[in-house]
């Protein structure tokens, strides 16, 4: 899988930002001070891929600061070429929405089919941010 495009309407600090394009490249590297949001778009991304964790807004960490409440989509161009577009958005429950080849089905809160077995837990220490959640992989 490689990511193609995000939209972030808000969530965390993040809000109103569109980047596409992004499968052009062969490495994108994200680089900012501290509390620029380099986490939260991380977090937007596993949240993309597997729900949101924890699943209420009142309780959300990356409920946005505005009030308003977490959403945003992820384009993504899946190993066999195809286009799959997800959309999130945690109100009063967390939907989910998932979009290949026109087919648009309901997720809720369930992970992409695509990531298989993978845990959210793996995702984020194979893909870690920091060397202190690398060394998480030892628990």
């Amino acid at each position: 899988m490689r990511i193609e495009a995000w939209r972030i309407d808000a969530f965390g600090p993040l809000s109103s930002w569109t980047e596409s394009g992004l499968s052009e490249h062969n490495l994108l590297v994200v680089l900012g001070d501290n509390e620029t949001g380099k986490s939260a778009l991380f977090e937007f991304l596993a949240t993309a891929l597997f729900g949101f964790a924890p699943a209420n807004a009142q309780g959300h960490p990356y409920r946005p600061w505005d009030a308003s409440f977490p959403e945003g989509t992820v384009d993504v161009i899946l190993h066999d070429g195809r286009e799959a577009h997800v959309a999130r958005r945690l109100s009063s429950s967390a939907q989910g929405r998932l979009t290949i080849d026109g087919v648009e089905e309901d997720r809720g809160n369930r992970p992409v089919p695509w990531v298989g077995l993978l845990n959210r837990a793996v995702f984020q220490n194979v893909h870690a941010l920091t060397q202190d959640e690398a060394l998480g992989l030892d628990k």
